[in-house]
């Protein structure tokens, strides 16, 4: 961290050193940027004469007169200015100065010229005052020797020079346009592998980047290879220029360096306003190592630490604040990434604060004021001379970070990619997608289920729709564009959530698919830059071997295509994600309905079958009419059997049922004509019809499910449902079966918000809604063989309905540590009665319909001049990623493209061409 701050005229004084600019600067960066560097106090005797007493002065106007100590003498042209700002002014002939319009607030006045010791005092301006200063300056006795000054130096000097102004200017993008104007007044000399330098006089620092003149009093600088720390007194001019551009890029990086600066962290705590202005602070927890830090904060780091508030813990004292916290806090600023964005999952620099036990003082300008009380390294230990602003810099209302709602409420994206950049009729088009989440603590709460359409611009028609379940937050789909629904034309193929459709048009992902001729091809022109990554291809016996630098992407797809790609176009919009607003999150199949003419109070639900699945679900029924069933394992077209029962088990009344239909778009991205152009076909060898495909693969059928029984072997209990209907109360059929077996009772269990839960107990186990209330497992509960973890579902289910129950009450291996306690499993009346065969007409009393459910995972079909298609490519643990590509079956040139995210969410490239000889 850069000290900007000149060396005090006593140790009292120390204080000086600006906000946590006393703290230890930090050199080269060890793995993560994890070391603490701890900070180092500098003692400096008095050498300067003070006429006023030293405490604290206040005004808002300083005026005065400077002159020579030994013979009176008023001095002209003597610098005068309160440090590390830009207010400043030179004395007259007469010796006098006059600063003015200060703002409140507490400063260093500095007075220096050449010859003369600086003279430093500690002031404290306040409203509607005005302090008179008369300085006498000492001699400086070592300047007036005689010294000769070389601007010629020898190449030890010049890369000791290189080294300092490295340290000592800082980052390389601003130090590129920042120039030390007068170089060689400064002398290095290094002991031990430690470099040290000395000013004989002022340093004239023209900093382009922020647009200031920097004059710097250098009064000490060491550097041992690992750290850095300097000392001095800094006066700030701001540089002239009449072009708009250069002001408005001054301006800009001026608001950059503040934004997560030290200045701008202390006057967020001082205003309550941190958590809005973009930082959060960790500690860490009871037990953990804090030097030992993960890549990934979300999925594993959160969880060593925790999130602490410091903005209460800001105590305001008469002319400063104090401010305590444990004795080490890890700082997320998460408004800019930087070199100590160590944290692959989530975008914010990070910083570590140490204390020795005192609490940290600062001001109302964001300084602090007893620096020595802590050390810090990270982001917050990079500043250097080069990002340094003066103290009076006000920064414009909009540098000030405000996390957008999206990162508050998490909120949610499908990215996507297809195997090769356009198609010809009849071919096959695979794609590859993965969520992109605003936040990852919430990510797991979103959809899990994700649509595909494939839109024709010119009519708005959606000519292919698929609804796809994520694993891993990962989907694919496969689809073929068959000539007679298909003609070569500009297709649009998008993606989207539920929850997304009701948002906003920004959540929709598009990608302009062209589909040509056999004989043509679609030759890409530039478009917008993405992130790109170096990529390198071996040959290893029958195999192409890929290799991917593992830090540079989080997923991805890889493509082998007959020709060359060149620039894809990239996705049409991928833009910020939105905020959250409410709105249906799918976390499976939902299928909804409704029975006309429903008279309330009558009992009556509603049973769905799956034939194909053997499985069957209930639904209640609202006062309107309406059922639905969620979470539904359905897969491509299947046939379902509804019935809508009553209070005895009969069939009662017809029903209807629906699933989201085809919606035409209400918007689409307009479509340059400059994106692609066609182009004949010229790859040697290459004719209509050419295609690689994979080896036949044979899918067999799924075995059919066993019968229930063969689950646990035999039953030990079995209640006949005619028995259980009796004796059911209210239609439950959990109250039908209490009191029926030994050692099974059914309870309501209080929670700890005050509500009660329906909870089974069987010998020492039990089944309460999802979770366990005793340290055994609980009792498996089955409904035609399939688990049921929440039980409060199954009092949906009529006991005219109940086949029978099989009740297991010693533990079952077959059933694993779920049937440790015992099984208690309800067959309906349709399950026993073997209802799985689907047969051409639906069973007495039930009403068939076919749903389209989620798209059928399927046998990755290589397209047209696709060699190989690997849609999911994740980055190994090693540094880098090698995927083994089979060679492919024929010479010529092949385009090898990457195409994924990085782990910030922004898309990344990488492609070569390679050309295959036998």
């Amino acid at each position: 961290m850069d000290d900007r701050s000149g060396s005090a005229a006593s140790p009292r004084q120390l204080f000086q050193l600006n906000s946590l600019r006393g703290g230890l600067l930090s050199g080269p960066r060890s793995g993560h940027g994890l070391k603490t560097m701890y900070p180092k106090t500098l003692l400096i005797a008095a050498l300067l004469l003070v006429v006023l007493p030293s405490a604290w002065v206040r005004g808002q106007r300083i005026s005065g007169t400077v002159s020579a100590a030994t013979t009176g003498e008023k001095l002209p042209f003597v610098s005068v200015f309160l440090n590390n700002t830009s207010i400043a002014s030179e004395t007259n002939l007469e010796g006098f100065y006059l600063l003015k319009n200060i703002p409140v607030g507490s400063y260093s006045l500095v007075v220096r010229q050449v010859g003369f010791k600086p003279f430093t005092q500690r002031i404290v301006v306040e409203n509607n005052t005005e302090l008179k200063l008369d300085v006498r300056l000492l001699t400086d006795e070592k300047l007036l020797e005689e010294v000769k000054v070389s601007q010629k130096k020898d190449k030890v000097w010049e890369q000791q020079f290189e080294q300092f102004e490295k340290q000592f200017l800082g980052d390389k993008l601003a130090r590129n346009q920042c120039r030390i104007v007068n170089p060689w007044v400064l002398e290095f000399s290094e002991e031990k592998n430690v470099l040290t330098a000395k000013a004989k006089d002022i340093l004239e620092i023209n900093n382009q980047w922020l647009g200031y003149q920097v004059r710097y009093s250098l009064n000490e600088f060491r550097y041992d290879g690992a750290q850095v720390f300097f000392s001095g007194l800094a006066e700030f001019t701001s540089l002239y220029t009449n072009e708009a551009s250069q002001k408005a890029n001054w301006e800009q990086h001026r608001a950059e360096a503040y934004r997560g600066s030290d200045v701008h962290f202390f006057k967020s705590l001082q205003g309550k306003t941190s958590a809005q202005e973009g930082f959060e602070f960790f500690v860490d927890k009871p037990g953990e190592d804090p030097t030992k830090r993960t890549p990934f904060f979300h999925q594993n780091q959160v969880k060593k630490l925790s999130k602490i508030q410091l903005d209460s813990a800001v105590k305001a004292v008469k002319n400063f604040y104090s401010l305590a916290f444990p004795a080490r806090i890890e700082v997320h600023y998460n408004g800019k990434e930087g070199v100590f964005s160590i944290y692959k999952d989530k975008a914010c620099q990070v910083a570590w604060i140490e204390t020795n036990g005192q609490p940290l003082l600062f001001n109302s300008q964001g300084i602090m004021l007893n620096p020595q009380a802590c050390s810090v390294s990270g982001y917050l230990a990079e500043n250097r001379v080069s990002t340094l602003l003066p103290l009076d810099y006000m920064p414009p209302t909009n540098a000030i970070y405000n996390p957008p709602k999206s990162q508050i409420s998490p909120s949610e994206a499908a990215y996507f990619t297809t195997d090769k950049p356009y198609y010809f009729t009849n071919d096959v088009v695979q794609v590859s997608g993965q969520m992109r989440y605003s936040s990852e603590e919430g990510a797991d709460t979103l959809s899990q289920l994700v649509y595909v359409e494939l839109v024709q611009p010119a009519t708005k028609k959606v000519l292919v729709q698929q609804r796809l379940s994520l694993e891993n937050r990962h989907f694919t789909a496969q689809f073929l564009l068959q000539d007679s629904l298909i003609t070569p034309d500009t297709y649009l193929l998008r993606t989207y959530t539920k929850w997304g459709k009701h948002q906003s048009d920004s959540t929709y992902t598009y990608r302009w698919i062209p589909v040509l001729k056999n004989e043509e091809m679609a030759v890409y022109l530039p478009t917008v830059p993405t992130d790109s990554m170096s990529i390198k291809v071996e040959e290893l016996n029958d195999s192409l071997v890929v290799s991917l630098p593992s830090a540079g992407f989080s997923w991805g797809t890889m493509t082998v295509f007959r020709g060359s790609i060149g620039a894809r176009h990239p996705l049409t919009s991928l833009n910020e994600l939105v905020a959250w607003r409410n709105g249906p999150i799918e976390r499976g199949m939902v299928v909804s309905g409704k029975v006309p003419n429903y008279r309330p109070n009558k009992h009556e639900s509603v049973l769905m079958v799956l034939p194909s699945a053997n499985l069957s679900f209930f639904a209640s029924i609202n006062s309107k009419g309406h059922f639905q069933f969620t979470n539904l394992p359905l897969e491509g077209k299947q046939p379902v059997l509804l019935q809508v029962t009553n209070a005895k088990g009969k069939p009662a009344l017809d029903a209807t049922l629906s699933v989201d239909s085809l919606v035409s778009p209400k918007w689409l991205p307009a479509l340059s004509s400059n994106q692609w152009k066609i182009a004949p076909m010229y790859y040697d060898g290459l004719v209509k019809g050419i295609t690689v495909q994979l080896n036949e693969v044979q899918v067999k059928a799924k075995v059919p499910p066993k019968p229930i029984t063969s689950m646990y072997k035999e039953a030990d209990y079995v209640l006949q449902g005619k028995d259980l209907y009796e004796n059911a109360v209210g239609m439950n059929i959990l109250s039908a079966i209490q009191g029926r077996v030994p050692g099974l009772r059914i309870v309501e269990f209080p929670e700890d918000n005050g509500l009660t839960k329906l909870v089974i107990t069987m010998r020492m186990g039990a089944s309460a809604g999802g979770f366990v209330r005793t340290k055994l497992p609980q009792p498996l509960v089955l409904v035609d063989g399939v688990g049921f973890d929440n039980i409060n579902l199954i009092s949906q289910i009529p006991a005219s309905q109940v086949e029978r129950v099989e009740v297991v009450n010693r533990a079952e291996s077959l059933l694993g540590l779920r049937g440790y306690v015992g099984v208690i499993s309800i067959i309906t009346k349709h399950a026993g009665a073997g209802l799985g065969e689907v047969s051409t007409n639906e069973p007495k009393g039930f009403q068939k319909f076919v749903v389209d459910g989620v798209s059928p995972k399927l046998t990755p079909k290589l397209g047209q001049l696709v060699a190989y298609w690997n849609p999911s490519v994740f980055p190994s643990s090693s540094a880098i990623t090698t995927i083994k590509v089979p060679k492919p079956p024929k010479n010529g040139l092949y385009s090898i493209y990457f195409e994924g995210l990085t782990y910030r969410g922004k898309p990344v490239v990488a492609s070569v061409s390679y050309i295959f000889r036998q």
